[in-house]
C-alpha cells in the first residue's frame, strides 16, 4: 500500500494555498461564532502553524464580538499577526435586548463594551474597511460613550464604512440622534452605509461615491440638505424615507447617476411624485423606488402635473412593492396615463414594475390598446417584453422597454 506523504513534507507554498482557498468564501458575519480556516489550520500541526502565522496577509480579516472576552482576545491576536497590513475589521455587540438588566448590571456591561471597543482605536490607521454592528436601544450611550473616540480620530486608510444599529433596524424604529464620525482625516473613504443614525455633515463626505442611509430621519431633521451639499462626488445614493416628511426643499446632486429610495407605504397619488421632485439630479440614469404603488404612475407620467425636475438622462425606472397589491380588486382605476413616459422622461428606455397594481391598464396606456397579453395574472410581465404583441406573463415581475426606443435601436 502506498503511504501518503506526511503533511510536513508539503512545500510551504502549497500549505498557504490551502489556507487561501479556505478563505475565499469568508466574509464578516456578525453574530456567527466560528473559527476561520487560518485559525483552525494553524492549530493542525507545527508545520502549518509556522507557515500560517508567518504569513501576515492571512490575518487581515479581524472580527470581534464585543460582548465576548474570548472573541476580543482572538481579534487582538489577528491584529498582532497581520503586523502592518491593512485590515478589514468587523466589530459587533451581540447582546439580547429582551433581558431585564438592572441599572447596575447594564451600566457595568456598557462600560466593558466601550472599553473593548476603544482598545481597537489605536489600529484605526490601518483599517481599510470597518463594519460596526450594535444591538441596543441606548442611543445616547452609543453617541456619547461608545463612539466618543471616533470624533477626533484619523483613519487615513479607511475606504469602506458601515455603522448599523440592529435594534433600530429590526424593530422598525427611526433614530433622531445625530452622530459625529471622523471629523479628522479620512481621505480614502468612498463608501458609507449607516443604519439607525443621522450622520452629521463632515469633510470626508466630499470623497463619497456611494452613500446608504437606512432607518434614519435625515429629511425630517433637515440634515440631508447639508449632507447632499457636502457630497460633491456622489454617484450612488440609497435613502430610507418611510417616516420622513418630504419638504419643499430640493437636493441638488449633479454627479448622481443611481438613486434608490424607500418611500412611505400608501396609495396617495402624490407620494411618488413628491419623492421624485425632491431630487435635482440631471445626470441620473437609474431610479428605483420601493413601496411605490401602480396608481401613482398616472400623476407621475402626466406632463401637465407640476414638477421641479425633468431627469433628462433617466434611462431606467423601477417601482417595487414587497408584496402583490390588491387595491385593484377593491375598486376600479378611474384615471389613465395621458401619454407615453418619454413625454416626461425623454431618455427612458426601461420601466420595471414589481408587484404593482393596475399593470394591465398601464400596459394599455403605454403600449397601446390590444397589446395586453392573454393571461390571468395582471401583476407581471416578463423581462423579455420589448414591444406590443411580444409581451409574456411571469409571476411577480413586470418589465418592458419603451417601444419607441426599442424600434429606434
Amino acid at each position: 500500500m502506498n503511504r501518503l506523504p506526511p503533511i510536513s513534507s508539503l512545500p510551504t507554498e502549497l500549505l498557504l494555498a490551502i489556507v487561501v482557498a479556505g478563505q475565499e468564501d469568508c466574509v464578516p458575519n456578525a453574530f456567527k461564532a466560528a473559527f476561520k480556516p487560518e485559525w483552525t489550520l494553524s492549530q493542525t500541526s507545527s508545520r502549518f502553524r509556522e507557515a500560517i502565522i508567518g504569513t501576515r496577509a492571512l490575518w487581515t480579516l479581524v472580527e470581534a464580538n464585543l460582548a465576548d472576552a474570548g472573541s476580543v482576545k482572538v481579534a487582538k491576536i489577528y491584529l498582532e499577526r497581520s503586523r502592518a497590513c491593512k485590515v478589514w475589521a468587523n466589530l459587533y455587540r451581540d447582546i439580547d435586548n429582551s433581558k431585564n438588566f438592572d441599572t447596575g448590571v447594564e451600566d457595568a456591561e456598557h462600560a466593558l463594551i466601550a472599553e473593548r471597543f476603544h482598545s481597537f482605536i489605536p489600529h484605526m490607521n490601518r483599517i481599510w474597511r470597518l463594519r460596526i454592528v450594535i444591538n441596543t436601544f441606548q442611543i445616547q450611550w452609543v453617541r456619547k460613550v461608545l463612539f466618543s473616540s471616533l470624533h477626533t480620530i484619523a483613519a487615513p486608510s479607511l475606504e469602506h464604512l458601515e455603522v448599523i444599529n440592529d435594534a433600530v433596524q429590526y424593530y422598525h424604529m427611526h433614530s433622531l440622534y445625530p452622530l459625529r464620525l471622523f471629523s479628522c482625516s479620512t481621505p480614502r473613504l468612498t463608501f458609507a452605509h449607516i443604519v439607525g443614525f443621522i450622520p452629521l455633515p463632515m469633510p470626508w463626505m466630499a470623497h463619497l461615491t456611494q452613500l446608504e442611509l437606512g432607518r434614519t430621519a435625515a429629511i425630517e431633521c433637515r440634515f440631508f440638505g447639508k449632507i447632499a451639499a457636502q457630497c460633491s462626488s456622489l454617484v450612488h445614493l440609497y435613502l430610507d424615507l418611510r417616516n420622513d416628511a418630504l419638504t419643499e426643499d430640493r437636493f441638488h446632486i449633479p454627479t448622481l447617476t443611481s438613486l434608490d429610495i424607500t418611500i412611505a407605504d400608501g396609495e396617495e397619488d402624490d407620494i411618488l411624485l413628491s419623492a421624485m421632485n425632491a431630487f435635482d439630479a440631471p445626470a441620473l440614469t437609474e431610479f428605483t423606488i420601493h413601496n411605490a404603488d401602480g396608481c401613482q404612475l398616472v400623476p407621475l407620467f402626466d406632463p401637465s402635473n407640476p414638477r421641479h425636475t425633468s431627469f433628462p438622462a433617466l434611462a431606467s425606472l423601477c417601482l417595487i412593492k414587497r408584496y402583490p397589491c390588491s387595491c385593484e380588486e377593491r375598486e376600479p382605476i378611474t384615471s389613465t396615463i395621458p401619454g407615453p413616459p418619454i413625454a416626461v422622461f425623454p431618455a427612458l428606455s426601461s420601466l420595471t414594475l414589481i408587484n404593482q397594481c393596475w399593470t394591465a391598464n398601464i400596459l394599455d396606456d403605454i403600449l397601446g390598446p390590444g397589446s395586453q397579453p392573454a393571461s390571468a395574472d395582471p401583476h407581471a410581465v416578463s423581462p423579455e417584453a420589448r414591444v406590443a404583441g411580444r409581451v409574456q406573463r411571469a409571476p411577480n415581475r413586470s418589465a418592458f422597454e419603451n417601444p419607441v426606443q426599442a424600434d429606434a435601436a
